[in-house]
């Protein structure tokens, strides 16, 4: 495999400048490149085959991707694409970054068998003779350093799976297949070779840079205690932290949406405001009325209106999709005191939320549980669980660091705690205070920020919160 046809980590493309605005000189398409920053003088160079240039980002969307690069502290590739012929002062690389990193000196030998080499066959018609399958083999799978003589890059995930009754240890991945490792007789075997594994997120896919050696069974070395430790950890990687958080929201959206079913919905066929409360004639009203009463002994019940009754109000809404309208619906609480009985009248003052200040109730319609905001609650965590999952959150380590795993850190950034902006609101915040934002925005990892009753831990959440906006979006 060459880096041509890698296709896994997070890939970005990065535009860099030379520094002197000089020209690069012919370079080979495809050479792994090394990205080095002097903490001292603040110089990016770039190593390229035998050549070092000392380089700066070509555009303000570059700047952030090297900067990202830099401070996140992920293990990454990089690799020489082209020099922009309009351009001759810039390079164009390609990045690849991973959430965890292994490395040893020490080989790593991976066995075939006989059997398997048949499956190799069917797969490719040059793989004929056994050092043809081999090389066939390592070239699906291993990259050449750049650099190092005798060391190379591999792709592996955990496991997961059961074949012939014993656990795989972990899967390499390669070009257009998928290998399955087992241990066997302290030594590492290929058992299965399948195509490219699309369930295996990129957050899964740990860089390893070992020497690796492909030999039949059974001239094979037994696996080295290190990379057998490795190897374990490997396997038994797992998602407990966030495997618990989706139980426990799939358990705390059940229980919502069997209180909405549970409630149901009303049908009403006018609608009217006065004083600024919106009067809804129920076309059921003595049967409704007594079911809202019942529905709402704990006077918390909060009723929406929609053209349309809910899933969720029928009992036909699924765990993984609901009915998420595109814009919010009128949402209000039951007057009591208002409400008229012989009429069929139900009363409900608005809430008056950010983003439901302006709606109005369909004229006719139906009333029913207020599941919107949870609506909304829950597709954010969700949007949130999978981008931690996958990798693609702020911080891609952070699924590791949640779940107790070993992972790379990034380096402590230098983001400025206050701005002219951010003054004229929370300018007031004390000494204490300011650090404590300073510290949040600046850590690689997780902070944590703790204080007594009445030190302002709330009013510096505010503080962050609204610097960390205006970062983001300035």
């Amino acid at each position: 495999m060459n880096m041509g046809v890698l296709h896994y980590g997070w890939i970005d493309t990065l535009t860099l400048q030379h520094a002197a605005h000089a020209r690069f000189p012919k370079l080979l398409s495809g050479s792994e490149c090394i990205l080095q920053h002097h903490e001292v003088t603040q110089q990016t160079f770039l190593k390229v085959q035998e050549h070092i240039f000392p380089v700066v980002p070509a555009n303000v969307r570059d700047h952030s991707c090297l900067e990202d690069l830099l401070v996140q502290g992920l293990a990454h590739l990089v690799w020489f694409l082209a020099i922009p012929e309009s351009k001759p002062d810039q390079v164009l690389l390609q990045i690849h970054r991973f959430s965890t990193r292994y490395t040893s000196m020490l080989p790593m030998d991976i066995g075939i068998s006989e059997e398997l080499c048949k499956s190799v066959q069917a797969r490719s018609t040059q793989a004929k003779t056994i050092p043809q399958i081999l090389d066939w083999l390592l070239n699906q799978i291993y990259i050449p350093h750049g650099f190092l003589e005798n060391q190379g890059y591999c792709f592996l995930s955990p496991g997961g799976q059961t074949i012939a009754g014993a656990p795989l240890l972990c899967h390499l991945h390669g070009m257009s297949i998928a290998a399955g490792i087992q241990l066997k007789n302290q030594c590492l075997e290929i058992v299965e070779i399948t195509g490219l594994r699309k369930d295996c997120s990129q957050a899964q896919i740990v860089l390893v840079q070992v020497p690796l050696r492909m030999r039949m069974l059974p001239h094979v070395e037994p696996c080295c205690p290190e990379i057998r430790r490795f190897m374990d950890t490997l396997a038994q990687a797992n998602s407990h932290y966030m495997d618990i958080w989706a139980q426990y929201n799939e358990l705390e959206q059940k229980v919502l949406w069997n209180r909405a079913s549970q409630v149901g919905y009303f049908a009403y066929d006018e609608c009217s405001i006065y004083q600024g409360q919106y009067h809804f004639h129920l076309l059921h009203a003595e049967r409704d009325l007594i079911k809202i009463q019942e529905a709402n002994e704990d006077n918390d019940l909060e009723l929406e209106a929609r053209e349309e009754p809910a899933e969720e109000w029928i009992g036909q809404s699924s765990m993984e999709s609901f009915s998420l309208l595109k814009s919010p619906p009128f949402m209000g609480k039951i007057l009591w005191e208002q409400t008229d009985f012989d009429l069929g009248i139900l009363v409900l003052e608005p809430i008056r939320e950010e983003e439901m200040f302006a709606v109005a109730p369909p004229k006719s319609g139906y009333l029913g549980y207020a599941i919107y905001g949870d609506q909304r609650r829950f597709e954010r965590r969700h949007h949130a669980e999978m981008k931690i999952r996958m990798g693609t959150c702020p911080m891609p380590q952070l699924r590791f660091l949640l779940e107790g795993q070993w992972s790379s850190c990034g380096k402590f950034r230098g983001i400025a705690p206050q701005s002219p902006a951010w003054n004229q609101e929370f300018g007031y915040l004390n000494s204490t205070q300011i650090e404590a934002i300073r510290i949040a925005l600046n850590t690689p990892d997780i902070a944590l920020i703790q204080g007594p009753p009445g030190t302002g831990k709330t009013t510096v959440i505010a503080g962050f919160v609204s610097r960390l906006a205006e970062l983001m979006d300035p």
